[in-house]
């Protein structure tokens, strides 16, 4: 057997079900020039994503959006995409929407949805704007700033904002035969926790409020 054919077969299991000798051997083969290039070609189960950012052999989140594309009608490849999505930032949301798109009449009506919500997420998850933004404008609303580009930032301060994260919990029924998104994915809604209480009671809302989303 071939150099490379051994982390080809390796890639082609499970990551429970691989040694340390193996993981070592994929580290070397996916340390190439091209590994965007790599893993959309072999194409193994984004069960492997959470291992290669264990393993440190993806050096930008670009190098992804190739091999999630070939997956967008995998219901797996979505829960394992959630299950990372602190990983992803607003450029690979650009990518993912403009692809997610140009395939979305092939694409089932609840997948296009998932990964309206993940790439929204995507977009959102690495701004940290929020918390920042409020203690620009807490000056100003102390003085009793009330101009409506004051106002209108607070309300996009206060605004619940989207929050998705991996499903703890499934059934037979759900793994076999989603219908919503919630069945893939936990969607809530949170105001920012850096926002004073007093604020936020000020404006009736708790300091962080979580909206779980209905029949989503």
């Amino acid at each position: 057997m071939t150099d490379m054919a051994e982390p080809e077969k390796a890639m082609k299991k499970t990551p429970a079900d691989v040694t340390e000798f193996e993981r070592e051997q994929l580290r070397f083969f996916l340390s190439g020039d091209d590994l965007a290039a790599t893993l959309a070609e072999m194409n193994p189960s984004l069960a492997w994503l959470a291992i290669l950012l264990e393993m440190n052999v993806i050096e930008s989140e670009n190098q992804l959006v190739a091999w999630i594309e070939r997956n967008f009608a995998d219901a797996d490849t979505i829960r394992e995409v959630v299950a990372n999505i602190r990983f992803f930032g607003p450029e690979t949301a650009n990518f993912l929407e403009y692809r997610v798109n140009a395939q979305a009449a092939t694409l089932l009506p609840l997948f296009v949805k998932c990964w309206m919500l993940i790439i929204r997420q995507m977009r959102a998850s690495k701004q940290g704007f929020v918390g920042s933004e409020w203690f620009e404008i807490e000056p100003q609303l102390r003085r009793g700033d009330t101009s409506p580009a004051v106002v209108q930032r607070l309300a996009n301060v206060l605004c619940p904002k989207l929050k998705i994260d991996k499903r703890l919990l499934w059934t037979v029924s759900e793994n076999k035969n989603p219908e919503k998104p919630s069945d893939l994915m936990s969607i809530d809604y949170e105001v920012d926790d850096s926002i004073p209480m007093k604020m936020s009671l000020r404006h009736g809302l708790p300091r962080k409020q979580r909206r779980p989303m209905r029949n989503c």
